[in-house]
């Protein structure tokens, strides 16, 4: 939600259960994605706009934070 706050127009919806948790975008995700991957974070892009994050259940919470902090420079480096 901070990430969202941070980027207002780039981030429409952050929703999940337990750890699933979707990021909707407002735009097409596919520069997003492969920035995140180049970044070594696995994630799914799915109905074009909708980033999935499945963590396992032992994530720490410092690769969590370091996931919104490579997020943040994602959106950062594909605005438009």
């Amino acid at each position: 939600q901070a990430v969202a706050q941070k980027h207002p127009g780039r981030i429409q919806e952050v929703r999940g259960a337990g750890l699933m948790v979707g990021i909707e975008l407002t735009t097409p995700g596919k520069a997003v994605w492969q920035e995140l991957l180049a970044r070594r974070y696995l994630v799914n892009l799915t109905q074009e706009t909708v980033l999935r994050l499945l963590p396992p259940l032992i994530v720490d919470e410092s690769h969590l934070e370091g996931f919104c902090t490579a997020l943040e420079e994602a959106l950062a480096a594909t605005s438009a």
